[in-house]
């Protein structure tokens, strides 16, 4: 009987139970965060949509989590709460946090291409030394 992700049922038990997510997760033993800060939904409507479709080319990676964030005021108070993640001028930006800590951020400004950004979020979310497996992909 398998034990792999859709695998529901345990040994000595007959009915079948959905494996939480969760539990998955800790078996990469860390996560980590990539949040995309849009002040403006208009201006900014193919940076989230490439967003959107990076999150869908990396779904497999279960230890990676993405956040969109497009609310003006909850921006502004995330800005004066954590500065180190906003550039100097301007309030959107991609903010990654790596699973040891270290902090990884662009400015939407760039001129990061849509398919440059499920790159630079699998670049910048390992370390070059981890072991690539099907969790670090």
């Amino acid at each position: 009987m398998g034990r792999g992700l859709y695998s529901g049922v345990k040994g000595g038990e007959n009915t079948w139970r959905p494996v939480n997510l969760d539990e998955k997760v800790k078996e990469a033993g860390y996560n980590t965060r990539v949040v995309g800060f849009f002040y403006d939904e208009d201006e900014y409507a193919s940076e989230i949509k490439s967003f959107k479709l990076a999150g869908v080319h990396l779904a497999a990676r279960m230890n990676l989590r993405l956040a969109i964030m497009t609310n003006k005021n909850e921006i502004k108070k995330m800005k004066k709460k954590n500065p180190s993640w906003f550039f100097d001028v301007g309030y959107s930006c991609l903010v990654l946090i790596r699973y040891d800590g270290k902090m990884e951020k662009t400015d939407l400004t760039s001129a990061m291409k849509p398919i440059e950004m499920p790159l630079w979020m699998s670049l910048k979310s390992t370390k070059t030394v981890d072991l690539l497996n099907g969790g670090a992909y």
